[in-house]
């Protein structure tokens, strides 16, 4: 489920008051708190650092092969 735009705005809010110079996001959905997150850590840097944020998101799981089908002779 994303993120709402209050919901949003509370992540940018937390991000510019606490000032971290690293953002980790794991588990995102849509990307949208990303958003939120990757904005935040920007507008904290001054002119010319580089901001830096990580998404991490975990792979689905892997369909087990289906069986054989067995033959019909």
């Amino acid at each position: 489920m994303p993120i709402s735009a209050a919901g949003g705005e509370l992540l940018y809010n937390l991000v510019r008051a606490v000032r971290p110079d690293t953002v980790v996001e794991f588990g995102m959905s849509y990307g949208i708190s990303t958003l939120y997150l990757a904005a935040a850590v920007r507008d904290k840097v001054p002119d010319g650092s580089s901001p830096r944020s990580s998404a991490r998101r975990r792979p689905p799981p892997r369909a087990a092969p289906s069986p054989t089908p067995a033959s019909t002779t």
